[in-house]
């Protein structure tokens, strides 16, 4: 059995003599006041988790973030300075919002986590013996005897769920961690330091949701616009193989019907060749939308159409979207601006209408106008040649076994070798009028951000 951790022996007992020293507590109304605050800012379950994440980097954080999920705690581990524990107990108690940014997101999320949920949390520093820890009630310090080498944040969700059994218990939390690995990976892939949620990397803009890897959807290429901009900082698992390519895992189906028609390799091999950026002005993923269709008793890949998004991007994590064109196309565009600097709401999921964020959209188009004029579209003749080959030795057989066949059953001898030339001669036409409707379609991406085809704003759902 694991053995109980800091947090958890300490809510187990509430207190222990010579322990536990509180001294924050809440002004006459201030708790109701906050109470109410948590209930209502935060738009959807497990953004508190989004928080956390974003006042890590709006507090000058610089080293790989890891978030594990077990059956008992949540623990976020990472290194950042932005506000020390005096400040953190002080501003717990305090509903008007504190100057520094980092510790706002991290008060929004933990409110909600304490004063809404009633959870138990604490917070410790590196290389501090007072570490403080929220038991759903008021927030204690305690002296702690482990020694840290960076903060830890570690939430118990069930410490006030009494008369669970265990199985109900675990079950609970199998939910509660697969709904927080959902939200992280949603909004969060945009994080600009390595994030490891449960032992997967997840900052990734591979991991877009609507134009990264997916069972129908395959990036062809992840480029950068420039213009006078926000900077972008860029997460940096986009460019190493942290995000593998997406499978359809049934073994009733061939090969050819796992691979998106022939893009996925096209798209693999673009994403290897990736050179690592830092920031960028305008980040962008162009992806090939294609739908497996059931055709008899066998499946078939059909061209399909997906929407071209734009997505706002604060603090590594997502705040807003809104569509970049009016009608959906064959390859569509995600597209990835800085949020700083534009006006939110308490919550900061919700990006407000003013002349400064049309003005950001409008240029970021400009940009994305000669970027995608540029984009490499060599690649795309491996899908040709792939094809070409495949066929070819098909075709081959087919014409192999129809000269063996020809002397003992010369009909279905002539019937192979005939069937064997015409997969010959047509080796690759399929995958030609693929590889041209795809640049048709580049084509009419270009058109319509030149013309101005922009669509009607929208805030990220959970």
């Amino acid at each position: 059995m694991e053995r109980k951790s800091e947090l958890e022996q300490f809510l187990a007992s509430r207190s222990s003599v010579g322990q536990v020293e509180s001294q924050g507590q809440f002004t006459l109304g201030g708790k109701e006041a906050l109470r109410k605050v948590a209930e209502y800012q935060l738009p959807f379950p497990g953004a508190w988790a989004v928080k956390i994440i974003q006042s890590i980097l709006a507090s000058a954080g610089t080293h790989p973030i890891r978030v594990d999920l077990t059956t008992t705690e949540i623990r976020f581990y990472f290194v950042a300075t932005g506000f020390s524990l005096d400040e953190f107990e002080t501003a717990y108690y305090n509903p008007e919002p504190p100057p520094n940014r980092g510790l706002r997101h991290l008060l929004s999320g933990l409110w909600s986590v304490g004063l809404k949920e009633r959870w138990g949390f604490q917070i410790a520093f590196p290389r501090q013996t007072k570490t403080l820890i929220w038991d759903g009630e008021q927030m204690n310090r305690v002296e702690s005897p482990l020694a840290r080498d960076c903060t830890c944040i570690s939430i118990a969700p069930l410490q006030n769920k009494e008369g669970l059994s265990w199985v109900a218990g675990f079950a609970m939390s199998g939910s509660r961690n697969a709904e927080l690995l959902l939200v992280l990976s949603r909004f969060c892939y945009t994080c600009p330091l390595p994030l490891t949620v449960d032992g997967r990397r997840i900052d990734s803009l591979q991991r877009a949701e609507n134009h990264g890897w997916s069972k129908e959807t395959y990036p062809l290429t992840i480029g950068f616009a420039e213009a006078p901009l926000p900077e972008l900082r860029l997460p940096p698992g986009t460019f190493s193989r942290v995000t593998k390519s997406v499978r359809h895992s049934s073994t009733l189906f061939e090969e050819g019907n796992r691979d998106g028609g022939g893009w996925r390799q096209v798209a693999e091999k673009s994403m290897r060749a990736l050179s690592p950026q830092e920031n960028a002005a305008v980040a962008f993923v162009v992806c090939v939308n294609m739908k497996l269709v059931e055709s008899g008793r066998s499946y078939t890949w059909n061209e399909g159409a997906g929407s071209s998004t734009l997505y706002w991007v604060l603090d590594g994590a997502l705040v807003g979207q809104e569509p970049l064109l009016s009608r959906n196309t064959h390859c569509s565009l995600g597209c990835f601006l800085s949020a700083e600097g534009l006006q939110t709401d308490l919550s900061t999921f919700h990006l407000l209408e003013s002349s400064e964020r049309a003005e950001r959209k409008k240029l970021a188009c400009l940009g994305l106008v000669l970027a995608l004029d540029s984009v490499d579209q060599n690649g795309f003749q491996d899908l040709v040649t792939r094809g070409k080959l495949m066929q070819r030795i098909v075709g081959g057989a087919l014409v192999a076994g129809g000269l063996w066949l020809l002397w003992p059953v010369p009909v279905l001898g002539l019937g192979g070798i005939a069937a064997g030339g015409l997969t010959i001669l047509k080796a690759g036409n399929k995958q030609e009028a693929q590889v041209q409707s795809a640049q048709a379609s580049l084509r009419e991406l270009t058109g319509r951000l030149r013309t101005g085809a922009y669509g009607t704003g929208r805030q990220p759902q959970a």
